[in-house]
């Protein structure tokens, strides 16, 4: 390589160390044969600026957490849940207090005929015919309790 080309590889490798953390020592009025010399020396410490540091400290432990009795989701369980408060606040304007019925049908003769838990819970959830959609205002686990609550309460009125 002639002193013309090999002048700004020597320039962009002297930048390189100083924007990695090496010092250099080159000068601009050095004739090239210098340039060269001075410029050898911030290639080997800018290899060595990026390589990891050597320590003596012990290495980190991360202790492994202990296992604790509260579940990873907030939603209590249904069985914790009071189905009959939540049933005398969203339901009984509609099928009676008692299950009888009124605006809504008759939860005890729906529950003989069709006693389907999984599907009463997706009406519920996302409402039928004449009935809202509770989904956006109750739960998954209180929806779950209503209708254990009904299925207990007014299934065994049958």
């Amino acid at each position: 390589m002639t002193a013309r080309t090999l002048r700004p590889l020597l320039i962009a490798l002297a930048l390189f160390a100083t924007a990695c953390g090496g010092s250099t020592s080159t000068t601009t009025d050095a004739p090239a044969e210098d340039a060269a010399e001075t410029t050898a020396a911030p290639e080997t410490t800018a290899a060595e600026t990026t390589a990891a540091p050597e320590t003596t400290a012990a290495p980190e432990t991360t202790a492994v957490p202990e296992e604790t009795e509260a579940p990873e989701d907030t939603e209590a369980p249904a069985a914790d849940i009071d189905g009959m408060a939540i049933y005398e606040a969203n339901c009984a304007r509609c099928h009676g207090s008692d299950g009888t019925g009124g605006r809504g049908p008759s939860l005890i003769e729906h529950i003989a005929t069709h006693p389907d838990k999984a599907s009463d819970i997706g009406i519920v959830t996302i409402g039928g015919e004449n009935m809202p959609s509770f989904g956006d205002k109750l739960s998954e686990a209180e929806i779950v309790a209503v209708i254990d609550y009904a299925y207990e309460t007014f299934g065994a009125a049958s």
